[in-house]
């Protein structure tokens, strides 16, 4: 059974390791916002990229629209030169010219059916991913929101904590405190008072001096693990 003075500081030691784990949890905060935020950008930039491939697509559809246009009127204005010319040379340069004109406007009118596919798929994909994208914006932005949540409340939390440390502090035997305060300082990791199980310490688990361990079972004794420093009590 652990030593009646100890109690008090299990009490506080209860209430280090809360305020120990708000804190860890609170520091943790803005990494996973920004988590968050990156996923959030991430999946915005991904329907942006669609879209932004569909106007290009767009754009060149119109562009090969304007320049078949214009070869068609091109055709038009040479072969009324062509009927007006009188060498055969420039007849035949005008022919040659015409010929030109419109096997660069069936390569416009192929490449416009290739790109009508594409823009129909691409329309087809951009509306959907649109759909996917207003469903993972909606999630990251609730997650964002129970993000914000658990801050305020483990700052709460936090303040409550701290102040039951105080108060737990209060309680506590000097001479244990100083102790306790000792061993924390030195940087060991909870629990900072454990019991002594068949002369194994329970927080480094390893043997103890068979004189730590007969200190460790009177109350009434500051018994400490001679191999991690944590307050101790012997457990039969």
């Amino acid at each position: 059974m652990a030593d009646p003075a100890l109690l008090p500081l299990l009490e506080l030691q209860r209430h280090d390791q809360r305020v120990a784990d708000i804190e860890k949890a609170l520091a943790e905060v803005p990494l996973r916002r920004s988590t968050l935020e990156t996923a959030l950008k991430n999946s915005r930039e991904r329907l942006a990229s669609l879209r932004h491939s569909l106007q290009q697509k767009e754009v060149k559809r119109k562009a090969l629209d304007t320049e078949l246009l214009t070869l068609d009127a091109r055709v038009v204005q040479l072969k009324a030169q062509e009927v007006m010319a009188r060498k055969k040379e420039a007849f035949e340069a005008l022919g040659h010219e015409i010929e030109a004109a419109r096997q660069r406007g069936a390569a416009i009118e192929d490449e416009e059916l290739v790109l009508l596919d594409e823009l129909e798929r691409e329309s087809a994909a951009v509306a959907a991913a649109t759909k996917v994208q207003a469903g993972e914006e909606a999630e990251l932005n609730a997650k964002t929101a129970a993000l914000t949540a658990e801050e305020t409340r483990l700052r709460a939390d936090l303040v409550t904590a701290r102040a039951d440390t105080v108060n737990a502090r209060g309680v506590a035997s000097p001479a244990y405190l100083t102790a306790y305060d000792a061993v924390r300082k030195i940087g060991r990791r909870f629990p900072i008072i454990v019991p002594i199980v068949k002369h194994v310490c329970q927080g480094c688990h390893l043997k103890v001096s068979q004189e730590s361990w007969e200190k460790a079972l009177h109350p009434g004794n500051l018994a400490r693990c001679d191999q991690c420093g944590r307050l101790v009590w012997g457990e039969q």
